[in-house]
C-alpha cells in the first residue's frame, strides 16, 4: 500500500477524482506500474492520506512519480520520491 499525504490550502472542497491523481512506478526509464488512488474528498484547510494498492512483483528500489491536476485551467503538480517497495 503507497500512502500520499496530501493538504487543501484553499477555501473549497475539492475532490479526488481517479483520473486527476496518477501514481507510476519506475527503475529507470522503464514504467513498472500506473497506480490510481480511489476517488476522495479533501475538504478546505485540511488534510489527509491518500492510498494507492500495489500488487506487483518488483521490490527494491523504485521511483514513484506522482501527477495532480488541479483548477479550470488544467495546471499540474508532479513530485518524485524514491522509495523502497
Amino acid at each position: 500500500m503507497l500512502e500520499l499525504y496530501v493538504a487543501n490550502r484553499g477555501n473549497v472542497t475539492e475532490m479526488l477524482q481517479r483520473e486527476r491523481l496518477i501514481m507510476i512506478l519506475s527503475r529507470g526509464r522503464r514504467i513498472l506500474a500506473r497506480l490510481q488512488p480511489a476517488a476522495r474528498e479533501l475538504l478546505a484547510r485540511t488534510s489527509g492520506v491518500v492510498q494507492a494498492r500495489y500488487t506487483g512483483r518488483v521490490r527494491g528500489r523504485v521511483t514513484a512519480v506522482v501527477e495532480l491536476s488541479y483548477g479550470p485551467g488544467g495546471g499540474r503538480v508532479r513530485r518524485t520520491f524514491h522509495i523502497r517497495v
